[in-house]
C-alpha cells in the first residue's frame, strides 16, 4: 500500500485489498505486506485515535492481523509509519 491508494483499512476495503493481492500478484502467497504509512490506511474502529495503546491494539489486531490471515499468515508483514 502507498499513498496513491485511497482507502482506509476497515472491513470493506480488507476485502478490496485481498482481491487485488490474488488478482495482481504474480507470485503467490506473496513474500511480504508492506503498508507504507500506516496514516494514510489507519482505522481505530472509533476508539480513538493513533496514539491511544487501546486503538493500536484495535487496528493491529482487527485489520492488520485480518489482513495478514486472509493474504497467507506465513507472509512477512512491514509496517510503516513515519516516511519523509
Amino acid at each position: 500500500m502507498t499513498p496513491q491508494i485511497r482507502l482506509i483499512l476497515n472491513e470493506d476495503d480488507i476485502d478490496r485489498v485481498v482481491r487485488s493481492v490474488f488478482k495482481n500478484i504474480l507470485v503467490m502467497p506473496p513474500d511480504i505486506i508492506a503498508v507504507d504509512p500506516i496514516r494514510n490506511v489507519f482505522d481505530g474502529g472509533g476508539i480513538g485515535g493513533k496514539n491511544d495503546n487501546d486503538t493500536i491494539m484495535f487496528f493491529l489486531s482487527q485489520r492488520v492481523e485480518e489482513l495478514h490471515n486472509c493474504i497467507n499468515p506465513e507472509t512477512g508483514i512491514i509496517l510503516e509509519n513515519y516516511t519523509f
